[in-house]
C-alpha cells in the first residue's frame, strides 16, 4: 500500500495556478502538505525540477568498500541531481494520470519557491545558483530537528566519543529504523555542520576536505 493522497489530488484546478490571490495562497499550502507527506512516507529526500523524485539514498546502496564510500556516494548524489539525470523511479508528484492533469514548470517554480521560503525545502546547488536548475531538497523535518534528532540517537545508543563514518549515520544497521536512514548526503553534510556549529560534533577531513568521519561529543 502506497501514500494515500489527500482528496483535493483527484480535483484537475490543483494542478492549475489559479488566478484568485486567496485561492492561490491555500493552494500552496496544500501542494505543501501533499509533497511533504508523499516525500516523508516515500524517503524522497529530493524532487528534480519537473517533480521526479531523485537520488534514492536506500536503492542505491553499495556493498563494498562501505568504510571508503562516502565520496562515491556524494558523487553519485551529485549526479542523480543534475536536470534530466536518471531518477530512481517514474513517479512525478505533479503528474495525476487518473485525471490527466499536470503541473506546468512555471507553477512547479512556484510551488518550490514557496516551499524554500516556509523552510521546507533548499534549492539543490551553489547559493549563487539564482537560476535554481537543480530541483530541492525536500525538508518534512527542519536542519535543527535532524540534528537534534541524530544527536540524540547518538546519545542513546552510547555512540558519543566516537568516530563514524557517515555511511553509518545513513545506512549502518543500528540507523536502519531510524527516521534519518537512508538522508541524502548533502542533507546529511548540513545537519552535521549544524552540529558542529552547536559544539557538538566534529568533522574528520582529509588533505582534500573530503569528510572521512563524524566524532560526536557532549
Amino acid at each position: 500500500m502506497g501514500y494515500e493522497y489527500p482528496a483535493i489530488y483527484n480535483f484537475p484546478p490543483f494542478f492549475t495556478k489559479q488566478p484568485n490571490r486567496n485561492t492561490y495562497e491555500s493552494q500552496l499550502e496544500q501542494w505543501k502538505e501533499v509533497i511533504l507527506g508523499y516525500c516523508k512516507y516515500n524517503k524522497v529526500w529530493a524532487l528534480s525540477n519537473s517533480g521526479m523524485k531523485v537520488g534514492s539514498e536506500i536503492e542505491a546502496d553499495f556493498e563494498d568498500d562501505i568504510e571508503d564510500d562516502d565520496e562515491t556516494e556524494a558523487e553519485a548524489d551529485a549526479a542523480a541531481n543534475v536536470e534530466g539525470a536518471t531518477v530512481s523511479g517514474d513517479d512525478n508528484i505533479f503528474r495525476n494520470d487518473g485525471i490527466k492533469r499536470h503541473a506546468n514548470a512555471e507553477f512547479i517554480r512556484d510551488i518550490y519557491t514557496f516551499l524554500v521560503s516556509e523552510h521546507c525545502a533548499e534549492w539543490v546547488g551553489d547559493d549563487k545558483d539564482k537560476n535554481h536548475n537543480h530541483g530541492i531538497y525536500v525538508l518534512w523535518h527542519s536542519i535543527e530537528e535532524w540534528a537534534q534528532m541524530i544527536y540524540e540517537w547518538v546519545d542513546n545508543t552510547g555512540q558519543t566519543g566516537t568516530i563514524m563514518t557517515l555511511y553509518e549515520l545513513r545506512r549502518g544497521e543500528l540507523a536502519a529504523r531510524e527516521e534519518f536512514y537512508g538522508m541524502h548526503y548533502d542533507i546529511l553534510v548540513k545537519v552535521l555542520n549544524t552540529l558542529v556549529k552547536q559544539g557538538k560534533a566534529a568533522l574528520m577531513k582529509d588533505e582534500d576536505g573530503k569528510i572521512g568521519g563524524v566524532k560526536f561529543g557532549s
